[in-house]
């Protein structure tokens, strides 16, 4: 340890777990926060780092970034389906169904409701017959796949099998 004045500090970096050293009053270059404030920024950066290192995050993740490069995808089937309706109906939209105003003010649009409404599950359509259900057909025949691979597969004899089929080879030898 050196000695500084009357005081004394450390000359080792305390590890994980120590206290910080003590300083002087008249010490001002490190204030005796500095230690604990940096111990808790290192337990916050370890708590991101396992949060983020969790395979559930990292899936998330991925999820979004698919997500936002189908999104072309399934925003032409939704323009393909609503011009559909557009040719039937008449308009691809419904925001001016049942409008109405109040004392001459700007026409309200509960049809914009309905719009959003048709958007959602024209988007919930296509989504899940454009992945949903080719991801399940996937899914069942590599199961089937699986089940005809175990299936054929002979089970090894166990250790007490073997152990009879060389004594009985030992036997007929004799």
């Amino acid at each position: 340890m050196a000695r500084s004045g009357s005081c004394s500090v450390p000359e080792s970096v305390p590890q994980p777990g120590e206290h910080p050293p003590r300083r002087c009053r008249s010490d001002t270059s490190t204030p005796p926060t500095r230690w604990r404030d940096h111990r808790k920024a290192s337990l916050m950066l370890k708590g991101f780092r396992d949060f983020i290192a969790q395979g559930n995050v990292i899936d998330l993740a991925v999820a979004v970034i698919i997500g936002a490069a189908f999104s072309p995808i399934v925003k032409a089937v939704t323009n393909v389906l609503l011009n559909i309706i557009g040719a039937v109906v008449g308009s691809p939209n419904f925001d001016s169904l049942g409008a109405f105003s109040i004392n001459g003010s700007d026409p309200i649009q509960p049809g914009t409701i309905l719009t959003a409404v048709v958007n959602f599950l024209l988007v919930a359509a296509a989504i899940y017959f454009c992945v949903v259900v080719p991801m399940n057909k996937l899914k069942e025949r590599t199961r089937k796949a699986q089940e005809i691979e175990a299936a054929d597969e002979v089970p090894a004899p166990s250790e007490t099998e073997l152990l009879v089929q060389i004594r009985d080879l030992l036997a007929d030898r004799k």
